[in-house]
């Protein structure tokens, strides 16, 4: 199995960071509006039936009540730009995700920008960009949002993050890439109406490099825009319930820092998973 990289938790510091650094958020903005679309270029709902319920109307249940048990209060919050959500099969994932996702319930986002790590294919080495056509979920098809995600892929000069389907549409030995699309039912139960930049992170050499060049590249690509970015991560696995708090409170605290390069510094010391 590829490696699973940490860099989209991460990333989010650096994308938040220099979206706040440059004043991109400047008011709520309209959901997204009807779009046409090719069905040769929508990914069908591949992880439905196994990774989250296959029939919409549980489905849709299944994941308002996620959202309902979060008891959390969301006055007070402030504006939500980011949110950092576990990418787990609904079943494992859903009761945490219901927190998150409970913060925008009702609001509205020019765009969503969903970055993911690659579980699965070993030939993407380079940040791929979904670029046309939607996601689709048994809630509905979600639309890309061509514009900001050809100005993300446009802005490397590096060839870092490229237009692609690897990680999206393409699979490798029958295998596909699930950390965005278990996502969408949540989004699609939130905020009704939007619009997605589907990104999924491959296995470069370096993840600093990786993620201040994409960073940089949303952040140019959204000012003026009123965006959500997802960081799709998991943390630690499998330990016991004292041993992941430890590890796991290490990750939230550099977050919480902005500090991208002692997160992986404690992720490669084992101080911390993701």
């Amino acid at each position: 199995m590829v490696r699973t990289f940490v860099f989209a938790a991460m990333l989010i510091c650096c994308a938040i960071f220099t979206i706040y650094a440059i004043n991109a958020q400047t008011g709520q903005g309209p959901a997204a509006g009807s779009v046409i679309l090719n069905q040769k270029d929508i990914r069908p709902a591949l992880m439905a039936g196994t990774w989250y319920e296959k029939d919409a109307n549980v489905l849709k249940k299944t994941v308002q009540g996620y959202i309902d048990n979060a008891k959390i209060t969301t006055s007070g919050i402030g504006t939500v730009v980011g949110l950092i959500v576990p990418h787990a099969g609904h079943v494992y994932s859903g009761p945490v995700a219901g927190y998150a996702y409970k913060t925008i319930v009702g609001k509205t986002f020019d765009t969503v920008i969903i970055i993911a790590p690659n579980h699965v294919d070993p030939r993407l080495n380079f940040t791929s960009v979904y670029t046309r056509g939607g996601y689709q979920t048994p809630l509905g098809i979600v639309p890309v949002d061509v514009e900001t995600a050809k100005a993300i892929v446009d802005f490397d000069t590096k060839n870092i993050i490229r237009a692609s389907d690897l990680g999206h549409v393409t699979d490798y030995n029958g295998s596909y890439e699930h950390a965005i699309e278990v996502q969408l039912p949540f989004l699609q139960v939130a905020l009704g109406k939007f619009q997605i930049v589907p990104i999924v992170m491959g296995n470069p050499d370096s993840g600093t490099p990786s993620s201040q060049e994409l960073g940089a590249a949303i952040a140019q690509a959204v000012k003026g825009k009123n965006v959500l970015i997802i960081a799709s991560s998991d943390l630690s696995h499998y330990h016991d319930l004292k041993t992941l708090q430890k590890l796991d409170n290490v990750a939230r605290v550099r977050i919480e820092e902005f500090d991208p390069d002692g997160f992986l510094k404690s992720v490669s010391s084992g101080e911390t998973e993701a």
